[in-house]
């Protein structure tokens, strides 16, 4: 009864407003899709990374000992409370608004555009509007699905390490965290160089007086973002493209023959509900 009521308000919304009702559709499967990808447990987040590629190519000592100590204590309290992965919110963000501004546009579009030159139910007509949808159009807007969310990717990517080396920037060795750990290296240098020399009390003077290590460097720039759109597109389209052609076709075969118009970007953000958590796998599954 309930599900019969909210069948005929869904239509009543596709009959008044199609583009906003399936714009608002498409986002939340897109997004949920995402969703249940990290629910079960796929990937890490891309603050770790950043971290990480600041820890990698600093050359600090202390530096690099106040970060590990950092994240080991965040490890630590990760850990005991859940030992999956942490959710990126960032991340289902960016598949819901593709869904939104990208998927539920062009299949209105799209859809209907073949549903006009190609009407009816034949057998023939099926076929053709198939052939025309997964030979010309799935290729197409696969790479620019991928390229998208590459530039997005690129984009939060390249705010965070903004962040991260702001951060680095104020968490320095000559920072107030770091004056005890300075301290107790310079302390056991004197005392090393007070055993191994009988030096006057103007060479210890000397290093107590040496200048503290220098800055950390800050994180290097991402990658250019035509060489990561290339990368993903060599790496994800493919085989993306092989095992969409097994999900969609039989599915867009149904659909050109049984569905209505108005109902078939409902139907197709459906199964694209099981294709939105391959693909968020696919092009983050490397984390």
């Amino acid at each position: 009864m309930h599900i019969n009521t909210l069948l005929r308000w869904y239509a009543s919304k596709l009959d008044s407003h199609p583009l906003r009702t399936k714009i608002i559709t498409s986002g939340l499967i897109a997004g949920t899709g995402d969703l249940l990808c990290q629910c079960i447990g796929l990937g890490t987040t891309e603050d770790k990374k950043v971290d990480n590629i600041i820890n990698i190519n600093d050359g600090n000592m202390i530096y690099n000992h106040q970060l590990e100590q950092q994240q080991q204590q965040q490890h630590s309290v990760s850990s005991s409370s859940s030992p999956t992965s942490q959710y990126d919110i960032t991340r289902t963000a960016k598949f819901a608004f593709l869904g939104a501004t990208l998927v539920a546009p062009a299949t209105h579009v799209w859809y209907g555009y073949l549903m006009t030159k190609i009407p009816g139910a034949s057998l023939v007509s099926v076929g053709k509007r198939l052939a025309l949808d997964q030979g010309l159009f799935a290729p197409v807007f696969l790479t620019t699905f991928v390229s998208c969310l590459t530039v997005l990717d690129h984009i939060v990517t390249s705010a965070r390490m903004v962040t991260a080396t702001m951060n680095s920037d104020i968490t320095t060795p000559t920072s107030a965290a770091a004056q005890p750990i300075h301290q107790h290296l310079l302390e056991v240098s004197i005392h090393n160089q007070c055993s191994s020399s009988s030096t006057s009390t103007s060479a210890s003077t000397s290093i107590v007086m040496s200048s503290p290590p220098a800055s950390p460097h800050p994180p290097p720039p991402p990658p250019p973002l035509q060489s990561l759109i290339l990368n993903r597109i060599q790496n994800d389209v493919p085989q993306s493209l092989l095992v969409g052609w097994s999900i969609w076709i039989p599915s867009m075969a149904y659909m050109f023959a049984y569905v209505p118009g108005k109902y078939q970007v409902l139907f197709s953000n459906t199964v694209g509900f099981v294709w939105n958590v391959y693909l968020s796998w696919r092009t983050h599954g490397e984390e």
